[in-house]
């Protein structure tokens, strides 16, 4: 009989949309609900550990907060987390998954981006959640053999379905990272004003004009600058017609 494997599916953020800018060292908790979408439930000491990104406090896993009782296929959890915003201005993402009391991980990665910004309004965040969401012991995360997945795959199921171009064309760009692949995503994701103002330029070709964005790392100065001077190039000249 084989073994049916956990699985988790991201909703919605439930506090801290991405890029919600939070003043430096600013404590708030992120909260995410999560379903249960496979077959089996999830055991009662189920929890949530940071696997990677940016560190924002001393949190690494915290627990469901079920009380004790399983997630049974299909519920919904929210699951919180106390976070403290960086010291230093910039863009942070710290990511989490959900792994069993046997270290397996499963399901989608969740994140926390933020804004870290000194002229961010606290009154924009949230900065308690209902339940304390403290920190617990760290725990071992690994893998089953059969669980490995391409990063395209991983990448896809988060959200990105219908940017499946675009995905290849980080994942080339950052030799398969997927971090680095998921923070160009988000970064991406705010470039649709950009993009629009580069039409209104003149810049109609949005494909190139995108593929330039990631080239150039999202700066505009850079992308209008190489938009200009591929458009100067000269025309080649068409040879003279032989009656």
């Amino acid at each position: 009989m084989a073994y049916a494997k956990p699985d988790g599916r991201f909703v919605c953020d439930v506090s801290i949309p991405d890029g919600t800018e939070v003043s430096p060292h600013t404590r708030f908790v992120k909260i995410w609900r999560l379903r249960n979408s496979g077959k089996v439930a999830w055991a009662p000491d189920t929890r949530l550990v940071r696997v990677g990104g940016d560190e924002m406090g001393t949190v690494s896993a915290v627990s469901l907060q079920t009380e004790g009782a399983s997630v049974l296929p299909d519920a919904e959890v929210e699951v919180a987390v106390d976070l403290v915003a960086p010291a230093r201005a910039g863009r942070y993402a710290s990511y989490w998954r959900l792994v069993t009391p046997y270290g397996v991980k499963f399901g989608h990665r969740v994140w926390a981006l933020i804004q870290v910004t000194p002229n961010a309004s606290e009154s924009e965040v949230e900065v308690k959640a209902e339940k304390p969401a403290g920190e617990e012991s760290p725990v071992v995360v690994v893998d089953f053999d059969d669980e490995a997945t391409s990063v395209e795959v991983e990448v896809m199921t988060m959200g990105f379905t219908n940017k499946k171009e675009l995905i290849y064309e980080l994942l080339e760009k950052n030799n398969n990272d997927f971090h680095r692949t998921l923070d160009d995503l988000v970064a991406a994701a705010e470039w649709d004003p950009i993009l629009e103002e580069l039409q209104e330029m003149g810049f109609y070709d949005t494909e190139m004009n995108r593929k330039l964005m990631i080239k150039n790392g999202g700066s505009v100065k850079r992308v209008v600058k190489e938009l200009v001077q591929m458009y100067k190039e000269p025309a080649p000249k068409l040879a003279d017609k032989k009656d």
